[in-house]
């Protein structure tokens, strides 16, 4: 007799467990449903319908329907930075860095700053901005892709060092 109430108590636990299981399965996709989230393809994705209310959000990229915004701490592909502009120099009667003589006095290095990231692409947006008041408008004069980096440059010389913060932002 203490066999047969043993075999039916494990029998009945071994129900209970599948029971509880399917259970949780159910409190699972209500839990889903109720949050508004969906299968993904890719496991550890998440996928909301509704909209995300945190005090705090830390992620390594934001990507949405049109720009990709990255930090790194890898400071060869740097997508946010600072860089500077020196003041110009008069050099006339002087050598540029190639030996030539600079007429004018006005060096096209004067007026400009490459900043070396290997996040800079054909397809980013560089944003700068200046950290004091200048009546010279910072410009983002060219991105190459095979130097590594981006131009930032000034229309005229300048009279002050000219310091100016810089991020990217890839679009699609």
């Amino acid at each position: 007799m203490q066999a047969q109430i043993t075999e039916l108590q494990n029998k009945t636990s071994t129900e209970l467990n599948l029971a509880q299981i399917d259970l949780n399965k159910t409190d699972i996709a209500l839990i889903k449903q109720t949050l508004g989230i969906t299968d993904t393809s890719k496991v550890g994705d998440l996928s909301i319908i509704g909209q995300i209310a945190a005090k705090k959000i830390v992620v390594e990229e934001v990507e949405t329907g049109g720009i990709t915004i990255t930090t790194t701490v890898d400071k060869d592909s740097a997508t946010i930075g600072s860089g500077e502009i020196a003041k110009f120099v008069d050099k006339i009667g002087k050598k540029d860095e190639d030996g030539n003589d600079v007429p004018d006095g006005i060096d096209d290095n004067d007026n400009s700053v490459f900043i070396k990231t290997t996040a800079a692409t054909e397809k980013s947006k560089v944003f700068v901005t200046p950290n004091s008041a200048t009546d010279n408008p910072l410009a983002v004069a060219t991105i190459k892709k095979g130097d590594n980096g981006f131009t930032v440059k000034v229309a005229n010389p300048i009279k002050n060092d000219l310091e100016f913060d810089w991020w990217i932002v890839e679009t699609k």
